[in-house]
């Protein structure tokens, strides 16, 4: 299936090479050989269908044909949550999550959303990159089931 990428939300690069676009069109291996690199379980083409369908926005960022980032949201009554916010390792550091987060926000805002939530690994320097955006930890999740819930108000 051909990646659809022509709804672009923004640029960052100097050289607008990095974009990001709001799609439901992507390619399931990609995502699979995306999500491989960060030792995420393995998803069929047909869970993924059922996970981008489920999600009401679904953020990715290119380097021009080269995925490099994801995110997506999935509502719930009065708040949505983050999930599988993920940067390739070759381009971490350099805005690309926070863009990720910050489109996403803008988008619960949008739809009156008074507070959101990202499902976390509970790995230090998401703990860390989260709080630095904003979040803090929900009394949800923890250390025991290695990922966290981090909540963020919006309004």
């Amino acid at each position: 299936m051909p990646i659809n990428v022509d709804k672009t939300a923004d640029r960052i690069s100097e050289n607008n090479a990095i974009h990001f676009s709001e799609t439901r069109l992507l390619d399931y291996q990609v995502l699979n050989n995306f999500f491989k690199m960060h030792n995420w379980i393995q998803r069929t083409e047909n869970k993924w269908h059922d996970i981008i369908n489920e999600s009401y926005i679904v953020c990715t960022s290119w380097d021009k044909d080269k995925l490099i980032g994801t995110g997506r949201s999935m509502p719930q009554d009065r708040f949505c949550v983050f999930y599988d916010v993920a940067v390739h390792p070759d381009y971490e550091r350099r805005g690309i999550g926070a863009k990720i987060i910050d489109i996403r926000v803008k988008d619960a805002r949008d739809r009156k959303y008074s507070r959101v939530y990202a499902f976390v690994d509970a790995r230090e320097p998401l703990l860390l990159f989260y709080e630095a955006m904003g979040f803090e930890k929900a009394n949800l999740g923890g250390k025991k089931l290695n990922v966290y819930f981090m909540r963020k108000d919006i309004c």
